[in-house]
């Protein structure tokens, strides 16, 4: 428990994983707490009170994982929102449509798109005049599965505000 303890002290950035292997060869993973105990323990069929107990290792890797995909998604989100923010903050005409549109290349994976993302792109193009973007922008979610148009109205009210603004043909009907 000790070198466990120090182990986990030094460690700083790095997730410390213990585990007991079993005498079949079966790895688990368990609380510092249970390491102690379990090593003592070992009987050739403890094994089956370590499942309630303990968790395979491959299964604790597997929740650590989508643990550090989360917050990467999460991380990337909060700072495209932040880039954006900043062009607003920084940037008019069209120095913000260029900043925008280096924003919005950098926007590739669907799993750190959000709704907060799309509605900022579409008020700092609307603040902009940029009524082709909107639309662009739009037409692209459009074409994604993950991306349902009818479930976000504020989106559906800049899409026909900007077909309606750029009046090209067939916008209007569209609209």
């Amino acid at each position: 428990e000790i070198i466990c303890q120090k182990n986990t002290m030094c460690s700083a950035n790095y997730m410390f994983i213990p585990y007991v292997i079993t005498s079949n060869n079966k790895v688990y993973c368990c609380e510092n707490s249970f390491m102690k105990g379990l090593t003592e323990l070992m009987q050739p069929n403890f094994e089956l009170l370590l499942g309630p107990i303990c968790l395979p290792l491959l299964d604790r890797f597997i929740q650590i994982l989508k643990m550090a995909q989360a917050s990467s998604s999460q991380y990337f989100q909060e700072s495209i929102l932040s880039e954006i923010r900043k062009a607003r903050g920084q940037y008019t005409g069209k120095e913000l449509a260029a900043e925008l549109a280096r924003i919005r290349q950098r926007i590739d994976n669907t799993e750190v798109l959000s709704a907060d993302i799309v509605i900022n792109l579409l008020l700092s193009y609307r603040d902009i005049q940029d009524y082709s973007s909107i639309v662009k922008l739009v037409e692209t979610l459009e074409k994604l599965p993950t991306f349902d148009l009818t479930s976000h109205l504020h989106v559906k009210f800049h899409y026909a505000f900007a077909l309606n603004r750029r009046n090209l043909p067939g916008d209007r009907q569209r609209a």
